[in-house]
């Protein structure tokens, strides 16, 4: 039997998440998976390209036209990116708070980008490939599980994310309107009229639930989307490998052409959601951050300062 067929289990073994190594703590130690590898390796990643992307363009002290521009094409993409996310995403939903929160904003859709995309480089073979001439087959096959995955399909990390995301609701929303109308905004019918007391009451448990749900959806949409797409490009490439298995070589060659394209597609695709995921993301929780932060009586006086002007 052809031994990739042998070492694979199933399509959805390969998509979940694995034990790489175990820490030196405790009785049996910490466990620490691919994916959290992967989320760490993305966070470096992040902070490293803020860190260069601000060295492309700085023009305190400086007076020339060309000290404005940013330097290189790669930095301009990353610039017009965070342009895309402050205009689109969180201007128009933060209003006057946008300059104050848009480092966090720019942090949450980078780190989520960045997880999606790494998820898509096959590191475990491109691993096994360098090390093999060195380290031999088996040594090889073992540390392919070491690196690799998509970290934002582990509840594990898009947990602690949407935990981030409503942490940064709960702060945000009482350091800007203050805690009894933070708490008041929980029951918009209020509490003065004793007879609509008991309704109040009940919409104000139902909007707590409400503002916990939208933060869990956050992590579950993220974690469905993501797992779905990876574990139906492993089970396009398990195709070939069962033809081969029960066809022979020509089996697995005539089901292998057509799905290998199909695998192609599904990848480009892929890039795609990843970027949409991560938009999704950063939009519902720059929204939800907005719902109870940005002050409507702050909006209606810009309204009137904008009137005059206009007329």
């Amino acid at each position: 039997m052809n031994p990739l067929i042998a070492a694979s289990k199933t399509p959805l073994e390969k998509a979940l998440p694995h034990e790489a190594f175990r820490l030196p703590f405790g009785e049996n130690g910490w466990p620490v998976s691919n994916h959290l590898i992967m989320a760490t390796v993305a966070a470096v990643i992040v902070a490293v390209l803020a860190k260069w992307m601000s060295g492309k363009i700085n023009p305190v002290g400086k007076s020339q036209a060309a000290d404005f521009v940013t330097r290189g094409r790669f930095a301009q993409l990353i610039e017009t990116l965070c342009e895309f996310i402050y205009y689109f995403v969180a201007k128009p939903q933060l209003k006057h708070l946008t300059d104050k929160y848009i480092p966090y904003i720019w942090t949450i859709f980078f780190f989520t980008l960045t997880c999606n995309l790494l998820g898509l480089i096959p590191f475990p073979y491109i691993l096994q490939l360098v090390t093999m001439p060195f380290v031999g087959v088996d040594q090889a096959y073992e540390l392919k599980s070491f690196f690799g995955g998509t970290a934002t399909s582990n509840l594990s990390v898009n947990a602690p994310l949407a935990l981030v995301s409503l942490v940064a609701i709960l702060y945000i929303g009482i350091k800007e309107t203050g805690l009894k109308h933070f708490v008041n905004h929980f029951n918009p019918i209020g509490w003065d009229d004793k007879a609509l007391l008991p309704i109040g009451a009940m919409l104000f448990v139902i909007e707590w639930l409400g503002l916990f749900i939208k933060c869990t959806v956050l992590a579950l949409r993220l974690l469905g989307t993501m797992f779905a797409g990876h574990l139906v490009l492993y089970v396009l490439i398990d195709l070939i490998f069962q033809a081969s298995a029960a066809m022979g070589s020509l089996g697995g060659y005539a089901v292998g052409v057509p799905m290998v394209i199909l695998s192609v597609g599904i990848f480009l695709l892929e890039i795609f959601v990843c970027f949409l995921q991560a938009f999704i993301f950063t939009f519902l929780t720059t929204l939800f951050i907005a719902m109870t932060a940005v002050s409507h009586d702050h909006d209606h006086e810009e309204h009137e300062h904008v009137a005059p002007a206009a007329a």
